[in-house]
């Protein structure tokens, strides 16, 4: 609603009034002009992220519009930061960097497990209460940090065996003689985009 704007009153000067007691009575208002309306100042709310990350902010205007707030930008900030699970499709060696391809993927137990399976056809509730979705083809392609920590699988065994990024590759390449290093998936956890921890996971 708009703010109708009012005349000020007229008063005398005050050396006047004070000398003479003859104020002039006030004047009454008139009736509003058209263009007399008053638009109210928009309210802004900002909300700042924590000084960890880059400072981003929202602002909320009167009329309920929302100005979204750039993506955070600087070196060591990722779209993909944050934990994953997926497949590895390929690990190589570039400018003396490890670097590895992951077709992500979803491990859902339960109700979600159960619910997804008969989506897809299969049966549900699904064997050992796990299903894993992976419906999206695209690959993306990160960095193994030179510090990772990587725990891969050897055979049937569930124990995690630790390695450098390095020491993965190698496996990798003579992956041969054992495919459980590259059939199982794994959680993969991106800093900075790299890959700062790789997991494989145990599939009974």
């Amino acid at each position: 609603m708009g703010i109708r704007s009012v005349p000020a009153l007229t008063v005398c000067a005050l050396a006047v009034a004070v000398a003479a007691g003859c104020a002039r009575p006030p004047v009454s208002p008139g009736p509003p002009n058209a263009g007399d309306v008053a638009t109210a100042p928009a309210v802004t709310t900002e909300v700042t992220a924590p000084a960890a990350t880059s400072a981003s902010t929202v602002t909320i205007a009167a009329t309920g519009t929302v100005v979204k707030p750039q993506a955070p930008t600087g070196e060591n900030v990722s779209a993909e930061d944050g934990k994953h699970f997926g497949y590895l499709k390929k690990v190589t060696q570039k400018s003396g960097d490890v670097v590895v391809t992951v077709d992500y993927a979803q491990m859902l137990s339960g109700h979600e497990a159960a619910t997804a399976a008969a989506a897809h056809g299969d049966e549900s509730p699904p064997p050992n209460d796990y299903y894993i979705v992976n419906d999206n083809p695209k690959l993306r392609t990160f960095k193994l940090a030179s510090g990772a920590g990587v725990k891969y699988l050897v055979g049937g065994d569930p124990t995690l065996h630790a390695t450098s990024a390095s020491g993965f590759l190698s496996r990798w390449e003579s992956s041969a003689a054992d495919a459980t290093i590259l059939r199982n998936p794994y959680w993969l956890t991106i800093h900075g985009g790299a890959i700062v921890k790789l997991e494989q996971q145990y599939l009974p």
